[in-house]
């Protein structure tokens, strides 16, 4: 299960916890096993600035430590193959990871149905499963196609 640094004072989100578990274990196109190992590692350390609804989702942005190992290049891109069953959310949520210089940078959740549950995220329920799952490159988000 993916921890990050206890320094930061916003807390990471089971939803959030269980969809970047998610995004960092599955190879993308850009992305190798390498590389998203060293995603993993950043998280450790890894401290929430901050977290910014915006109606439909919000953006959890990250600090990672200057004396991190980065990626490759210092590659910034985004990428995100995960969709996750959100109360309230007929559809559900997408997510988009987005590195930057090659450090994690924020993340993204977006409803693909109008707006994201209110109040959020104040429920912390460690347990609570979202159904967070991989999309299949054909699949089109809400739909069973």
């Amino acid at each position: 299960m993916l921890t990050i640094s206890d320094r930061s004072v916003i807390r990471l989100h089971p939803l959030e916890r269980q969809v970047l578990d998610g995004l960092l274990t599955t190879t993308d196109q850009e992305l190798s096993v390498s590389d998203l190992e060293i995603l993993r590692v950043q998280m450790r350390d890894a401290i929430i600035l901050s977290r910014e609804m915006t109606g439909h989702g919000f953006y959890t942005k990250f600090m990672v430590s200057e004396n991190a190992l980065r990626l490759p290049n210092r590659q910034s891109l985004w990428f995100g193959a995960v969709c996750a069953n959100v109360p309230s959310l007929n559809y559900g949520a997408g997510f988009h990871l987005y590195i930057k210089d090659g450090a994690v940078d924020q993340l993204e959740g977006f409803s693909y149905d109008g707006p994201w549950p209110d109040p959020w995220p104040a429920d912390f329920d460690e347990a609570r499963g979202y159904g967070v799952s991989q999309i299949r490159r054909s699949e089109k988000p809400g739909t069973n196609q």
